[in-house]
C-alpha cells in the first residue's frame, strides 16, 4: 500500500506541475504580447511561441507520466483501490475529452501570437519584399509550432489503454517468472 501512496503523491505533484506550467503560459504570454503589441516590430509577436511550445511539451510529458502511473495503479492495485480502473472505463465509455481545454489554450495562444504578428506586419511600413519575407517567416513559425504540438499531443484515454496493456504484459511476465522459480525450487522426487 506504501507503493500506491507514493505513486499517487507523485501523480498529484505532476498535476501541480502542469498547473504551474499553465500559470507561466498565461503570465509570460500576456506580458510578452503586451510588450510586442506596443513595439514597432511585427516579429516580436512571435517571441511568446518560444516559451509556449516548450511549455506545451513539458506539460504533455507530465500528462504522459501521469497516464503511465495511472495505468500502473490500474494493473497492480486494482484489487485494493478500484478508482483508477473505474475512472478509466468511465472515460472510455463516455469518450472523454480529458484536458481538451488546456491543449486548446496552447494552440490558441500560438495562433493569437501569429495573427498579431500578421496584423503588425500589415500596418508596419516596409517594402513588399520585406513584407512577403515576414509573412513567410510568420507562416513557417505557425505551421512548425502546430506540427510540433500536434505530434506531441496526447489522447489521454487511448494512451492510458496502451499503458494498461503494456503493464498487464509486464505483470503476466513477472507472474510466469515467479511460477518458474517456484517450480525449480521444489525438490524432485
Amino acid at each position: 500500500m506504501e507503493e500506491y501512496k507514493t505513486l499517487r503523491q507523485e501523480m498529484l505533484l505532476r498535476m501541480e506541475n502542469r498547473r504551474n506550467y499553465n500559470i507561466v503560459l498565461y503570465t509570460v504570454t500576456a506580458a510578452l504580447l503586451t510588450f510586442a503589441l506596443n513595439a514597432n516590430e511585427a516579429m516580436i509577436c512571435l517571441v511568446p511561441i518560444i516559451i509556449i511550445v516548450p511549455l506545451f511539451l513539458m506539460s504533455e510529458k507530465q500528462r504522459r507520466d501521469i497516464c503511465k502511473q495511472g495505468a500502473y495503479l490500474i494493473v497492480f492495485f486494482d484489487d485494493i483501490v478500484k478508482w483508477e480502473r473505474r475512472n478509466h472505463e468511465f472515460e472510455v465509455e463516455n469518450k472523454s475529452k480529458r484536458d481538451f481545454f488546456t491543449v486548446f489554450i496552447y494552440y490558441s495562444v500560438v495562433l493569437i501570437c501569429s495573427l498579431a504578428s500578421f496584423y503588425k506586419c500589415q500596418i508596419q511600413e516596409c517594402t513588399d519584399v520585406e513584407r512577403k519575407v515576414r509573412y513567410l517567416i510568420i507562416a513557417t513559425v505557425l505551421i512548425v509550432s502546430m506540427i510540433i504540438m500536434g505530434i506531441n499531443s496526447l489522447n489521454f484515454t487511448k494512451e492510458r489503454q496502451k499503458y494498461i496493456e503494456l503493464w498487464e504484459k509486464r505483470k503476466q511476465k513477472e507472474s510466469e517468472n515467479t511460477n518458474t522459480q517456484k517450480a525449480t525450487k521444489q525438490p524432485q522426487m
